[in-house]
């Protein structure tokens, strides 16, 4: 199951609204070979649905041709976790899609992931416009596998903070 809630309000030349998702992990999966293909998820397994709220507002200076905005958002991953016991036990993964699997170190529980974006769209003609971003997230859910002291490979937290940007230009014909 699957549901999405956005509204927006516009006052003159400024837009404020939000929005609100979620996705449990039948629909993430739905379909796909991806973690368990075609089926549904084995009774061992605790699935744990995404959920994301953002907000996002922006204002219109016409005079100079400018709409500058900013949006940010709060991301609880969907999961999947086995209640297998015995060596090794059991094992959490995140999962963002149908291709993108995440796995926790042993004992870590998933955190919220927060994202911000700073925007500016600039009108130079009716025919031609450029666009700027700004984007941070902080992912306190990443791992990657490396070797202990022993050799053994293990699952290890890494670098939490993300930083981008794209610029694009646009013509119109």
């Amino acid at each position: 199951m699957a549901g999405d809630f956005s509204a927006r309000l516009k006052f003159g030349h400024t837009r404020i609204g939000g929005s609100f998702i979620y996705r449990d992990l039948a629909f993430l999966l739905l379909n796909t070979p991806s973690l368990s293909p075609f089926v549904d998820l084995p009774d061992n397994v605790d699935a744990k649905p995404e959920l994301a709220g953002a907000l996002f507002a922006d204002h219109n200076f016409e005079s100079i041709g400018l709409t500058a905005g900013v949006s940010g958002g709060v991301r609880m991953p969907a999961t999947a976790e086995t209640t297998t016991t015995g060596l090794g036990g059991g094992m959490l993964l995140i999962i963002d899609d149908t291709t993108s699997f995440t796995p926790m170190p042993n004992g870590e529980t998933v955190k919220p992931v927060v994202e911000a974006k700073a925007t500016a769209l600039i009108h130079i003609s009716g025919m031609v416009g450029g666009a700027v971003e700004l984007l941070w997230a902080h992912d306190p859910n990443r791992s990657r596998l490396t070797q202990d002291s022993s050799g053994i490979p293990q699952y290890k937290l890494t670098t939490r903070n993300g930083l981008g940007f794209n610029i694009l230009l646009r013509g119109r014909f």
